[in-house]
C-alpha cells in the first residue's frame, strides 16, 4: 500500500481525530491523496442527521466498488456496524470507542509489504476493546492551520433526538496535566490558536477539576500570543465559575451555544434543562466578558412538538439577541431515539423554517461583519490561493488579504489586519504594518 484517502464527515472532534489518523499513516510512509484511486480508504463518519448517514453510505459504496480495503469509523459506524459491513466484503466498520485502532494500523502496514483486507480485519480483532480515546495527538495538522486538543469524549445527557451518547458512550475527560503537556507541545510547534474540543466539553471533570479550573491552569502556561478557542458549550452547564473565566485575555472572543430551540415546551420534550430566561442570562454574561464577541448557535427546526408559535419564539429570540451566526439543522428522526417516536412537523414545514433561519443568519452575519470595518483585528493565516490570502480572526470572521503581503510559510502565524471593507459575505483587509 502506498496511498490512502481519508474523508471526514461531521463535527470538529471528528476532524481532530482524522488529523491524528492521517499523521499516523503518513508516519508509516503512506501518501495522503484526495484522488479516488487510493490503496486504502478511510471514512470518519457522522450520524447526527439522516443526510450525514446517507452521504456516508454513498461514499462507502463508491470506494467499496474499487475493491480496496474500506475502513469506516465514527458515530455512524458505531450505530450501524452490521448495515455498513453488509455493503461489501472489503468493508470494516470500527466503532468510535475503538477508533484508536486506526492509529495502530500503520504498524501492520509497515510490517507487511502487501497487506490484504483479511490482514487488516484480523489485526483489528486482535486489538481488543480497550482503546484510549485520547490518543489522537497529531504532531502536525495536515488540513488545518489552527490546532485542536481533545479534552473530553462522550456525553452523560439523554437528549431525546440525539444518537451521540449511543455512539460514544459516557463522558470521559483527559487528565489536566496531559492537557497542559499537549498545549505546550503545540505552542512549541508554532500554533497560535488551539481549540479545546470534545463531545460536551462543559462536562469536563478530572478528579473534580472542572473546565473552569482547567482554564485557570492553562492561563498559567499559555504564551501571550496564543489564543484558546472553546468549542460548543451547553447552556445548562455554563455556571458562574465558568463565566468568570471567559474574560481571560487568552480566551478567543467566540462562543457557540447548541440552543436547539427556545420554546419551553419543545425543550422539555427534548430533555433540555434550560429556558429562555437562562439563555438570556448566559448571553448577557458572555457579551460582558468580551468586547463584541462572535456568538453562534445550533438550532434544530421541526423538533417534536414545535408549532408555529414555538418557532416564532425561537426566531424572535435569535433576532433580538443579535447572534452572529446560526447553524441550522432540519430535524432528522434517528432510529433508537425517543424523539423518533414522537409527533413532529411535516418535512415541508420543517424545511420552510430552516430556510427562514438561514436567511436570518445571513443577515445577522452581515450586520456583525460591518461592525469591524475600519478596525484592526488579530487573525491567523489559513491558506494562500492565487492572489488571495485567507485569514480567520480571533472572533471567527473570514478575511481576504492580497497574497503579495504574506508568504506561504506564514501559514498558522498571527497577524494584525485592518478591515477595509465588506463585499457580500467576505471581509477585505490589509496587514497593519504599524504594529
Amino acid at each position: 500500500m502506498k496511498t490512502f484517502s481519508l474523508i471526514t464527515l461531521g463535527c470538529r472532534l471528528n476532524q481532530l481525530e482524522s488529523e491524528g489518523i492521517g499523521n499516523s499513516f503518513i508516519s508509516a510512509g503512506l501518501e495522503y491523496t484526495t484522488l479516488k484511486d487510493a490503496d486504502i480508504f478511510i471514512l470518519n463518519s457522522c450520524t447526527v442527521t439522516s443526510k450525514s448517514a446517507q452521504k456516508a453510505r454513498r461514499l462507502i459504496r463508491m470506494y467499496a466498488k474499487k475493491g480496496i480495503p474500506c475502513i469506516v469509523t465514527g458515530c455512524y459506524a458505531s450505530t450501524n456496524k452490521e448495515e455498513i459491513e453488509a455493503m461489501g466484503d472489503n468493508i470494516l466498520a470500527v466503532p468510535s470507542k475503538r477508533k484508536a485502532f486506526l492509529l495502530h494500523l500503520p504498524s501492520l502496514l509497515r510490517s507487511i509489504e502487501n497487506v490484504s483486507f483479511d490482514d487488516i480485519k484480523a489485526f483489528y480483532l486482535s486489538q481488543g476493546d480497550d482503546c484510549n480515546p485520547f490518543e489522537f495527538e497529531p504532531a502536525k495538522f495536515l488540513l488545518h492551520s489552527r490546532a485542536s486538543v481533545k479534552i473530553q469524549d462522550g456525553c452523560d445527557r439523554s437528549c431525546s433526538y440525539c444518537k451521540v451518547t449511543q455512539a460514544r458512550g459516557e463522558s470521559v475527560s483527559l487528565e489536566s496535566e496531559k492537557v497542559i503537556q499537549r498545549l505546550l507541545f503545540l505552542q512549541k510547534m508554532g500554533y497560535k490558536e488551539i481549540t479545546l474540543t470534545g463531545v460536551n466539553i462543559a462536562l469536563y471533570n478530572d478528579n473534580e477539576k472542572t473546565l473552569a479550573m482547567l482554564l485557570e491552569k492553562i492561563e498559567e502556561n499559555i504564551a501571550d500570543d496564543v489564543k484558546i478557542r472553546l468549542s460548543s458549550l451547553e447552556p445548562d452547564l455554563i455556571d458562574d465559575e465558568l463565566l468568570n473565566t471567559l474574560s481571560k485575555k487568552y480566551i478567543a472572543p467566540y462562543f457557540h451555544l447548541p440552543i436547539q430551540n427556545v420554546s419551553e415546551k419543545v425543550l422539555r420534550l427534548c430533555h433540555r434543562d434550560y429556558d429562555e430566561n437562562r439563555l438570556k442570562d448566559v448571553i448577557s454574561s458572555m457579551r460582558k466578558s468580551k468586547d463584541n464577541p462572535f456568538l453562534s448557535a445550533d438550532i434544530i427546526t421541526g423538533l417534536p412538538g414545535e408549532e408555529d408559535d414555538d418557532f416564532l419564539q425561537t426566531y424572535k429570540f435569535l433576532e433580538d439577541n443579535h447572534f452572529s451566526y446560526i447553524h441550522v439543522f432540519p430535524f432528522s428522526p434517528r432510529e433508537g431515539t425517543s424523539a423518533a417516536k414522537m409527533k413532529f412537523p411535516p418535512e415541508r414545514i420543517r424545511d420552510e423554517r430552516a430556510k427562514k433561519l438561514n436567511m436570518l443568519s445571513d443577515n445577522l452575519l452581515k450586520e456583525y461583519e460591518k461592525q469591524f470595518v475600519n478596525k484592526t483585528v488579530s487573525a491567523i493565516l489559513e491558506s494562500v490561493e492565487g492572489k488571495n490570502a485567507h485569514f480567520t480572526t480571533d472572533n471567527y470572521l473570514k478575511v481576504l488579504v492580497d497574497s503579495s503581503e504574506v508568504k506561504r510559510d506564514d501559514r498558522k502565524k498571527r497577524f494584525n489586519i485592518v478591515i477595509e471593507g465588506c463585499e457580500e459575505s467576505l471581509l477585505i483587509g490589509r496587514l497593519d504594518k504599524n504594529l
